[in-house]
């Protein structure tokens, strides 16, 4: 486990502790995952370099594990902390069923059949 005097400031550890949790909620034995967050979704507001820090420390922590961009896996981890869209926005604008809340606006869906 990481050591909690980590500072506050420390991102990357932060983001670590989170990870194992959403590893613990992914489907054991599924090796691909879609990845929604801010960036994803045309019209949602979000910071450039904070959306692409996330994005490489979640497929570093959850490797070897693959993320794709969007929703056409599976399974689809959704990162919208902030995202001014409620789950019924997300699910149907993007066909998928609310699966897990992780928490930290971290989420896991599943795809819906077509």
């Amino acid at each position: 486990m990481f050591d909690r005097r980590v500072s506050v400031f420390d991102g990357p550890s932060i983001w670590a502790e989170r990870m194992l949790v959403v590893e613990k909620s992914l489907p054991p034995n599924e090796r691909s995952f879609g990845y929604l967050s801010e960036g994803e979704i045309p019209g949602l507001n979000y910071d450039q370099i904070d959306h692409d820090e996330e994005l490489v420390m979640t497929q570093y922590f959850l490797s070897p594990r693959i993320l794709n961009l969007g929703a056409d896996e599976k399974y689809i981890l959704v990162n919208l902390p902030n995202a001014d869209l409620t789950r019924q926005q997300l699910e149907e604008k993007f066909n998928i069923r609310l699966l897990k809340n992780i928490g930290w606006g971290l989420s896991l869906y599943e795809r819906r059949s077509p």
